[in-house]
């Protein structure tokens, strides 16, 4: 569904669905944010100001499936300070039990 199927029906907003490949969606965002940016130049905005501000719309709009996703499934867990030991030891040429450098 392309932006101006979407002009067309009066939708002034693209909203993300989980239906749409990130490829699809990267099209849409781009048709959009690009149509918007047009139109703030076009009215007399500053073109730098509308770029900025487009790029920033572009980019939280990217990362938004992904900060959805991570709020679906819950809170990852990560113990950064195990992982550098891991590390570190690998880094020194240790081994585990099986002859492995050490990654745990």
């Amino acid at each position: 569904m392309g932006i101006i199927f979407l002009a067309k029906m009066g939708i002034k907003q693209v909203r993300y669905s989980p239906e749409y490949t990130i490829e699809q969606w990267a099209e849409m965002v781009y048709e959009h944010e690009l149509a918007q940016a047009r139109a703030d130049v076009a009215a007399g905005s500053d073109p730098d100001a509308v770029l900025d501000q487009m790029s920033k719309r572009i980019r939280d709009k990217m990362v938004l499936p992904h900060i959805q996703r991570i709020k679906q499934e819950g809170t990852v867990t990560f113990d950064a300070e195990a992982n550098r030991r891991s590390y570190e030891a690998a880094m020194r040429g240790e081994k585990n039990k099986n002859g492995d450098l050490k990654w745990d």
